[in-house]
């Protein structure tokens, strides 16, 4: 994952006078692509609107060590997100979605719903229904009992157990 991220700056950056390759996957990169044909590459001048000129390259430097860093890249091992706006954004447009037009009070609405949710829980809508004086329902009430027996009562079942 690296050698990738690298390799599209180094790309990008790559004259004539200085080929920055080594780190191109032949399958997308014609450089590479015509070295392993046995072929002598192109002008890197036919492929003027990919250069990115040496002075922005090195300004992306540090931009580009953040972005292959061990611990980012870890975070994003198991297939999870690096940006929790991503994840936010799903809880929204779980709430509200982007196939069906609603006016503006109903996306303002999901938001708010979704950063209380995101941050605080699913608990956070009870808080929220109380400050606005809304009575739990019968069914919220049922579950809160529910959810304090379990609780005195510890697990009743479960792997393992007889």
């Amino acid at each position: 994952m690296k050698a990738e991220i690298w390799a599209g700056l180094l790309h990008g950056m790559s004259t004539d006078d200085s080929p920055l390759h080594t780190r191109c996957n032949p399958s997308w990169c014609w450089y590479r692509k015509a070295e392993d044909n046995g072929e002598t590459p192109g002008s890197h001048k036919q492929h003027a609107g990919n250069f990115l000129k040496r002075e922005v390259g090195e300004k992306l430097i540090p931009v580009y060590h953040r972005m292959s860093s061990d611990s980012l890249l870890q975070r994003m091992q198991h297939g999870g997100t690096q940006n929790a706006n991503e994840c936010l954004n799903s809880v929204i447009w779980a709430r509200c979605p982007k196939t069906v037009f609603v006016g503006k009070s109903r996306v303002e609405a999901a938001a708010s719903m979704a950063i209380s949710t995101f941050n605080e829980g699913a608990s956070a809508m009870l808080a929220v229904m109380e400050k606005l004086w809304l009575q739990n329902t019968v069914y919220s009430q049922q579950k809160s009992e529910r959810h304090q027996q379990e609780m005195q009562e510890g697990p009743t079942y479960g792997a393992g157990m007889d």
